[in-house]
């Protein structure tokens, strides 16, 4: 609008305007053209600008979207605290459930019978609770082996076999099909017994656990964490397998959960 004043300005006083005034103007008007030009190519380069950093924006989202969209694959051994302290609750919230179904029967009998039953009393040397906690597993009463099993990790936490004790906790819900709660116990074996021997053996069953839960990045991980460790372990010629297993899998939905 202003551009088009100036020329109408011009235009009506050209005739009375001297030679050198009219120059003047004119150059003004030049001039004036420029600045708006380059304004133009100034705005349409921010415009530009603002579109490439618009689209890395937006780029950027997406990509921690599919991060956070993600299960811990990339995590490595270190499982996040949420996860493992979940797992070991959710063990937890299942023997205190079978203990208070066990008052309740108890309670019943004792109603029935006008007679209260006295509890089984745990074995009271260390020898003795790691034996019958070992059996109670082999005969598949495994909330009574847990029962004796956290009572000598718990008593006997010096104890040689205390990381044994640990171990066969995550089996005693690994052989239940609580994967969930079994990776929370073999975990506390990495965490506290990681001179063991078993430690192997935790971290092999934790990727197992995985993989029967369909969460095959992380039971990649463990599973290739262990080869590398233990490249000559008891459980080289298993991981190479599911390895193996899973990367002819790794698409398949039924198969893999979670990538």
């Amino acid at each position: 609008m202003a551009l088009r004043f100036l020329v109408l300005v011009v235009a009506a006083c050209s005739a009375c305007a001297t030679s050198g005034d009219l120059e003047r103007v004119r150059a003004d008007l030049k001039a004036l053209e420029q600045r708006v030009e380059s304004g133009d190519r100034d705005l349409a380069k921010a415009s530009s600008e603002a579109k490439d950093q618009l689209q890395k924006l937006r780029e950027a989202t997406e990509q921690a979207t599919r991060l956070l969209e993600r299960n811990t694959a990339d995590a490595g051994l270190q499982i996040t605290r949420t996860q493992t302290e979940l797992a070991a609750l959710q063990g937890r919230v299942d023997e205190i459930s079978h203990q208070l179904e066990e008052i309740q029967r108890q309670l019943a009998t004792a109603r029935t019978i006008d007679n209260r039953p006295v509890a089984q009393a745990l074995p009271a040397d260390a020898d003795s609770l790691f034996a019958e906690g070992q059996r109670a597993i082999e005969a598949g009463r495994f909330d009574d082996a847990r029962k004796m099993l956290r009572s000598f990790t718990e008593t006997y936490a010096k104890d040689r076999r205390a990381a044994d004790a640990q171990y066969l906790l995550g089996e005693s819900y690994a052989r239940q099909g609580k994967h969930a709660p079994a990776i929370g116990e073999y975990q506390k074996v990495i965490d506290r017994y990681a001179r063991s021997p078993v430690l192997e053996d935790a971290m092999f069953k934790i990727g197992l656990s995985f993989l029967e839960l369909k969460y095959c990045g992380d039971a990649r991980t463990f599973l290739s964490e262990t080869l590398k460790r233990y490249p000559h372990g008891k459980h080289e010629r298993a991981i190479r397998t599911k390895l193996q297993e899973l990367e002819r899998n790794a698409r398949n939905k039924r198969f893999c959960a979670s990538s």
